[in-house]
């Protein structure tokens, strides 16, 4: 159950300021015991996921609008945009502005 209800609230608090720690008082659960079991259970650490948790929401207003970079970022739980940029990149090859120009090339919109 710890780990499902530390997942639920990352999957819906993600635009804020999240830490394990935060999310475990929430929950009176150890923050260690805590990391050990959700990075068993999901396969990456809490941090880790939320950033994939961040960075999928940010690939939908890219695909979505006209958004700038910064405030996607902002948006999705990012507070600084450097940092976004390097996560981004990391996990899809380009940075976010490319990628939103290589997708409404491939997907003009409608």
């Amino acid at each position: 159950w710890a780990v499902s209800s530390i997942k639920h609230y990352a999957d819906d608090n993600y635009r804020q300021n999240l830490t394990l720690s935060g999310v475990c008082r929430l929950y009176f659960i150890n923050e260690k015991y805590a990391g050990q079991l959700f990075k068993a259970q999901i396969g990456q650490s809490f941090h880790s996921y939320l950033n994939s948790v961040r960075l999928k929401k940010a690939v939908e207003l890219l695909l979505k609008g006209d958004w700038k970079i910064i405030d996607i970022a902002m948006l999705c739980g990012f507070n600084n945009v450097t940092y976004f940029n390097r996560k981004f990149s990391e996990c899809y090859g380009t940075s976010p502005g490319e990628y939103r120009k290589a997708k409404q090339k491939i997907s003009p919109p409608e």
